[in-house]
């Protein structure tokens, strides 16, 4: 980042034009004002340079002295200068995207009506219900009926309906209609929330249903925070130290989701309101809608192939529980067989010893006949290289995928 200081701006600022430095620093020479601004440097007037190049003769305003608050050095984000100037160039295209569209497409212009005479009958609704907002008449004496989500002062009242009124035009000329939870029977039933242990009622508030999807929009007015200096003013607003009074500002916000690249927030500037983005805000409605559709397929495409890969990965385990029983049936297998092996020696060594001790084999029923016949009856149930059992044939192993051929 290029550090600037204060000396050394002041003497290139009354030496040549600021849009040559800001030119050189990679920042516009607004920003570069701004900074000179805060760095208490005063900068030339309007026509100082064409007096210059004129050879008239022009005077340099003095440098003020530093202040504890004056800043000496500054930092410059080139960074932020970039993101600026992009979203720049973003709204610009924006607005000639939209002007082609009206051109082209034939769309109408959305104007502001001069009168609040022949409403949109859903702008009426609005205005009803927010004048029953202003009179603090209680929620349940209230009536339910289709309106637009607009939250606005009782004196900002008449400019809000204007522009919804525009606005609701606009839409429909497109081709697109309103719609909220009264419209759909099953979705205007009362539900409710077990966690909360409240009922949950259908909402009136209208939303656009553009490419089959869900675009809400609200207008807003900003409040402006006063604070109480007055002791007895904040006794009597029960000790709050200010109060939000209306500012006028509008603010406009379709809901296209996270991710929507394009703008979806108006609001009013020092010169600009929001009335003269009216075709831009009306253009982004099915824009917006076309997005929320590609996300909700796309979405539903992610939860699709993780469904997939979970049904993958369980066949998967399953299998491999399936061999890992089978391995372990096997090792119990092999031990046996060679416990089994061992103890047949064993038996075969004492009756070894029973001949050496007498020179004969033991007679039939005596105690080592029985000892004898009961040892080689248990090896043999130990062992399952039996005579009539084959290791191959196990229920377990038939289970293991791949590991005999579908006859």
């Amino acid at each position: 980042m290029p550090l600037l200081e204060r000396a050394k701006l002041y003497q290139d600022a009354w030496s040549r034009p600021c849009t040559k430095i800001a030119a050189e620093l990679g920042i516009s020479s607004s920003a570069l004002k701004r900074i000179c601004t805060e760095m208490d440097i005063p900068t030339p007037v309007t026509g100082y340079w064409t007096r210059v190049q004129c050879g008239k003769k022009v005077s340099k305003d003095p440098r003020p002295k530093v202040t504890k608050e004056t800043r000496l050095t500054w930092d410059v984000d080139l960074e932020n200068s970039k993101r600026q100037k992009t979203e720049r160039v973003r709204k610009r295209k924006e607005v000639r995207e939209v002007t082609e569209m009206v051109e082209t497409k034939g769309l109408p212009v959305s104007t502001i009506a001069p009168d609040l005479d022949n409403l949109h009958p859903l702008v009426e609704a609005t205005r009803t219900q927010l004048r029953e907002g202003f009179s603090n008449k209680p929620w349940d004496q209230r009536k339910e009926r289709k309106h637009f989500d607009a939250r606005v002062f009782e004196g900002s009242l008449d400019r809000a309906l204007l522009f919804l009124d525009a606005f609701a035009r606009g839409v429909e000329a497109l081709g697109l209609r309103f719609r909220c939870d009264l419209d759909d029977a099953e979705a205007a039933k009362p539900r409710r929330e077990y966690g909360y242990y409240r009922e949950q009622r259908p909402s009136p508030v209208c939303w656009v249903e553009a490419s089959g999807e869900r675009v809400a929009f609200v207008l807003k007015e900003k409040k402006k925070r006063v604070m109480f200096e007055d002791a007895v003013e904040r006794r009597r607003k029960w000790q709050s130290t200010y109060e939000d009074v209306p500012s006028g500002v509008f603010e406009f916000t379709v809901d296209a989701g996270w991710g929507f690249k394009r703008t979806s927030t108006w609001k009013d500037g020092k010169i600009q309101r929001i009335e003269s983005c009216l075709d831009q805000i009306v253009a982004t409605v099915p824009l917006a809608g076309e997005f929320l559709q590609r996300e909700r397929l796309r979405r539903a495409e992610d939860e699709r192939r993780r469904k997939e890969l979970e049904e993958l990965r369980y066949r998967m385990d399953a299998i491999q529980r399936r061999e890992d029983e089978a391995v372990e049936i096997l090792l119990n297998q092999s031990e046996n067989h060679r416990r089994a092996t061992e103890l047949r020696d064993f038996i075969e060594a004492a009756r070894s010893l029973y001949f050496r001790d007498h020179g004969r084999s033991p007679e039939e029923n005596s105690p080592a006949d029985l000892w004898l016949r009961w040892a080689e009856h248990h090896a043999e149930d130990l062992d399952p290289l039996g005579e009539w059992f084959r290791p191959w044939n196990g229920e377990a192993f038939r289970q293991i995928a791949g590991l005999f051929p579908e006859p």
